[in-house]
């Protein structure tokens, strides 16, 4: 009987100090050493990751003998073999040294903060066969190392801001059954024909574009996502001037593209091109473009080219106001802008009546586009005068607006008027308007 009861107690202890060591979800291998390597690297991840502030960091920072007590990481056969740190509020970006974490066959760290570029080394951890770095922030091209990965089956990298295109060496994943690279801004994918296990591809909300999809199109055996992908090229303005010529050109690859012109969201019937062309413009053409590039292969894409945003300069001619004006000259100037030929007749015309033409009184005064001015001589004194700038190009004469200006009268017949108002008693007068 008392040996019975010694041996519960015993039985208990060695319980209670097994839960102990395993609190909050141990790796397995409790009591196995791990290299000093594997404990260097895994506190390496730690103080690059911000692992006092971690949700959880129980047992880490204890001795190369406890790490596979340490919350997230198994141990096999004295090998970290597991790094599971998913939802831990990983901060920082992940350093060099997890790459001597040679022995990981899954990493998985998705849903925290992490941040910055992933370390070459990660190229290093050829055992892998689980990869979750997803819903994190990362950023930067994902290493080509990545390309030596060859035992993963799974890898998920989306919902970060991995950029550039996807390494070629991608194609080296055999075994890879599942491969998630949504939600980032990748603008390349490479042929992946050769991963003949791959059951899954998403690669929706990137930056690719057909060429990128046509070629990996059935490539995986159950679901292949790619729809919507970012706009493609960059906003471009142009400003014409009337009667120019300008094409407007959309390059997107693609063997199967199709392609939709709008003007002001307009379809523009007809408008199946790569190249939209402006011919002999007019205000008519002024407005804002796009293009909308299909796929008769991946129907459910649309790609929308950035705005090319048109403004036409208009034909104009304008007068200015007269100025020098004495008892029989004026200066009167004008401006030809946007002639949509050349010009070859340009000046000023007059009259004593309102919409003055070329062929009444008229000064030429030069050619083509550009400002001008013409001295109006053999004027009458005293004598309201209206005139007009003109141009003429091969559509005609043109005239600008009208302004109107009173020539003065001589000197002396002023001081003889002025002599009779003061002699008439002018100040009370019925009507002076404009005396003196």
């Amino acid at each position: 009987m008392e040996s019975s009861k010694i041996l519960r107690i015993k039985t208990v202890r060695l319980l209670t100090l097994f839960l102990l060591l395993g609190a909050a979800l141990p790796g397995t291998g409790i009591g196995q050493a791990v290299s000093q390597a594997d404990r260097d690297a895994l506190m390496a991840l730690y103080n690059a990751t911000g692992g006092p502030a971690w949700t959880n960091h129980t047992n880490w920072g204890g001795t190369a003998a406890t790490v596979g007590t340490w919350y997230g990481v198994t141990v096999t056969s004295g090998k970290v073999t597991k790094v599971k740190l998913t939802a831990n509020n990983l901060t920082g970006s992940l350093p060099t040294e997890i790459g001597s974490l040679v022995d990981l066959t899954t990493l998985h760290l998705k849903q925290n903060s992490l941040s910055g570029s992933l370390p070459a080394s990660i190229g290093n951890l050829t055992k892998l066969i689980f990869l979750g770095l997803n819903e994190n922030a990362f950023t930067g091209p994902l290493p080509t190392g990545i390309g030596s990965l060859v035992n993963l089956t799974e890898l998920y990298v989306q919902t970060n801001q991995f950029d550039g295109a996807v390494p070629a060496g991608m194609q080296n994943l055999i075994k890879l059954q599942y491969l998630n690279l949504s939600h980032n801004l990748f603008d390349g994918l490479p042929n992946l024909s050769t991963l003949t296990a791959l059951k899954e591809l998403r690669t929706e909300n990137n930056r690719l574009q057909f060429d990128d999809l046509e070629v990996n199109q059935g490539v995986p055996s159950v679901t292949f996502t790619y729809s919507p992908q970012a706009g493609v090229g960059t906003p471009q303005t142009y400003t014409l001037s009337t009667g120019a010529n300008q094409n407007l050109t959309v390059s997107v690859g693609g063997t199967y593209n199709t392609y939709r012109w709008y003007k002001n969201s307009v379809l523009i019937p007809g408008a199946t091109l790569t190249t939209y062309a402006i011919t002999g413009a007019t205000s008519a053409h002024a407005g804002t473009y796009h293009c909308e590039i299909g796929n008769t292969h991946l129907t459910a894409l649309t790609l929308t080219h950035a705005n090319f945003t048109v403004s036409v300069d208009a034909y104009s001619v304008t007068t200015q106001a007269a100025t020098a004006i004495t008892s029989t000259t004026a200066t009167v100037g004008g401006t030809v802008t946007n002639s949509p030929t050349s010009v070859t007749q340009r000046g000023i015309c007059w009259g004593t009546s309102t919409g003055p033409l070329i062929t009444g009184s008229h000064l030429d005064s030069g050619t083509g586009d550009g400002t001008f001015s013409a001295n109006l001589t053999g004027l009458t004194p005293g004598t309201p005068y209206f005139a007009r700038a003109y141009s003429v190009n091969t559509g005609g004469t043109t005239y600008g607006n009208e302004i109107s200006f009173t020539t003065t009268v001589f000197v002396q017949d002023l001081e003889a008027l002025t002599a009779f108002y003061n002699a008439t008693d002018g100040p009370n007068w019925i009507n002076r308007t404009n005396w003196i």
